[in-house]
């Protein structure tokens, strides 16, 4: 499957997939570790460790190998109305 993760820092805000690539990964959880991992590479301003500890919101969106966004899958911490907006206007 394909991924966007949308990671939502305290300090830079949303730092969307690096440049909005999907992300091939077996479940959305492996997406967000992947987009963790490659922090530093996309995101030089941050240190690794301290990046983990800025995010305050993860969003993970299904989609296909071009990008189109498709449901969300995921969302922590989980806003149970944006979730079910989001998904109904899909």
């Amino acid at each position: 499957m394909f991924y966007k993760v949308d990671l939502i820092t305290e300090s830079h805000g949303d730092l969307t997939t690096p440049f909005n690539d999907p992300i091939q990964a077996d479940t959305p959880e492996e997406a967000i570790e992947t987009t963790k991992g490659s922090v530093g590479k996309y995101v030089p301003f941050f240190d690794p460790e301290e990046f983990v500890d800025d995010i305050k919101h993860v969003i993970v969106y299904e989609c296909d190998e071009n990008g189109k966004l498709g449901s969300m899958v995921y969302m922590e911490p989980r806003d149970q109305q944006m979730f079910d907006t989001f998904n109904a206007i899909k």
